[in-house]
């Protein structure tokens, strides 16, 4: 159980990173979960941080 744990963590730190590498920006926070025929990862805090402030220059 903790090995598959630390997987996850490893995956969703990995994520950010390359989020971060992309855009210049990353996400507050990356988590992920896997289930049995699927993986989620919740990125919190990325549209606002990424996003945002480039359409709030639009108005």
């Amino acid at each position: 159980m903790i090995d598959i744990q630390a997987k996850q963590k490893n995956i969703a730190s990995y994520v950010g990173r390359l989020l971060r590498d992309s855009f210049g920006r990353g996400p507050q926070a990356a988590y992920m979960t896997l289930g049995e025929t699927h993986a989620i990862i919740f990125l919190r805090k990325l549209w606002r941080r990424i996003c945002l402030p480039n359409f709030q220059g639009q108005r």
